[in-house]
């Protein structure tokens, strides 16, 4: 919605465990100035703590963080963690609702609902 309002221009950066020992040698690599927002992309969130050190990674960069997009939320403290930083959390799927479908679908039973949302 921000972008169909006001000019938007995306540009992808790519934050590393580690610095190669070739190329830029960066761990942050990417077309980006101070001050620059971005948003963090991940597949599964926990507790949050994995996007924490890429956001603080990022943030030493000269980059500002504020959301974060990932497919699952597990559930486990990950949103709350994040908020506590400044960072907002959006999923497409929590694990509450995955395993809701799969109990309505009966793919799962209530006792592998109840060993899941317990893991």
């Amino acid at each position: 919605m921000y972008c169909a309002y006001q000019p938007c221009i995306v540009f992808q950066c790519c934050s590393k465990k580690e610095a190669k020992s070739y190329g830029t040698k960066k761990m942050v690599e990417g077309v980006f100035v101070n001050g620059d927002r971005c948003v963090i992309i991940e597949d599964v969130v926990t507790s949050g703590g994995s996007v924490l050190e890429t956001a603080a990674c990022l943030k030493s960069e000269g980059l500002v963080v504020t959301d974060v997009i990932t497919i699952l939320d597990r559930g486990q403290g990950g949103q709350k963690n994040l908020e506590n930083q400044g960072i907002t959390l959006h999923s497409v799927l929590s694990i509450r609702s995955v395993i809701a479908a799969l109990l309505e679908s009966a793919k799962i039973t209530s006792e592998q609902a109840e060993t899941s949302l317990n893991l």
